[in-house]
């Protein structure tokens, strides 16, 4: 006489293939996002190629409302962006089932040019884990709900926008303008005494003569009660903000360490003007 499985025996059996499913489950997502991302390389490739072939024609590069003039087919579930932003041309393609882009900036770009991102949601743990896996070079960088991965090309983005360096340059002027200014002005205060110092200080010290290109609402100025000076940089041609804070005790024992640690960028955060004060000793955060 035949005898069927035990409710038991068959609670086991359910329970193994529940276990093997939970191990497997989440390997084969990895493949299937690996393999969905792999699919989006070659096509991002493509369209780079005949973006500069573009470039060599029309001394331009194509932008997404001219994208079919590359010429370029793609799957349905495939996004494709072409960068408009000055300084900032490159190609990006993503796929409907993913929180990541494969990003390659193109060879006349301004910045970064023919460096090559993975991008991933920074909330997504396996979009993030995709990019670690493609092999990274340094630590992410932050891009608004973004992080943007090396995977090729100089780290250093290599700066060369002119626009932006010309600014840099206009904005540590201005900071070495209103250093020189503070000192002339605390020259006058007995040091060796705080109290007609402070007294100086009690109201803003105010410097309004800041070079040109800085937006509205550009300022320097100094607040003796609070004890520190700061500079606000409106940057309206790099969609950035600055606000810089100065140690004015520092400044008032003329030394060059006239500055703190750190600075905090804005409202776009332009990372090529971000690098660019790094490179000065900056320490900047929002980039």
């Amino acid at each position: 006489m035949n005898k069927g499985f035990t409710l038991i025996e068959l609670l086991v059996v359910v329970l193994i293939i529940g276990i093997l499913a939970a191990v497997a489950l989440p390997q084969y997502q990895k493949a299937v996002a690996k393999s969905r991302f792999a699919s989006i390389k070659p096509i991002a490739k493509s369209i780079k190629d005949a973006q500069e072939i573009y470039f060599e024609t029309y001394g331009q590069y194509a932008t997404t409302s001219n994208l079919s003039e590359l010429d370029i087919d793609y799957p349905a579930d495939t996004d494709v962006e072409l960068s408009e932003t000055d300084g900032h041309e490159y190609v990006s393609v993503g796929h409907d089932k993913l929180n990541n882009r494969y990003t390659m900036y193109l060879a006349h770009s301004g910045n970064f040019a023919n460096n090559i991102y993975c991008e991933a949601l920074s909330t997504d743990e396996q979009a993030k884990s995709l990019c670690v896996a493609e092999g990274t070079m340094g630590d992410p960088i932050a891009n608004g709900d973004r992080l943007l991965y090396l995977l090729s090309g100089n780290s250093s983005g290599g700066f060369v926008n002119p626009a932006v360096a010309a600014t840099v340059d206009s904005f540590l002027g201005m900071i070495g303008s209103f250093k020189n200014e503070i000192r002339g002005y605390i020259s006058d205060v007995d040091i060796t005494d705080m109290t007609p110092f402070d007294t100086a200080f009690a109201t803003e010290y105010f410097y309004p003569d800041l070079p040109d290109g800085f937006g509205p609402g550009s300022y320097a100025s100094c607040f003796g009660a609070d004890g520190y000076c700061s500079v606000y940089a409106n940057l309206p041609d790099l969609d950035s903000e600055v606000q810089l804070d100065l140690d004015w005790m520092k400044v008032m024992q003329f030394q060059d360490a006239y500055m703190s640690p750190n600075c905090t960028v804005t409202s776009g955060g332009d990372p090529s003007f971000c690098r660019a004060l790094q490179e000065e000793g900056f320490t900047c955060y929002g980039c």
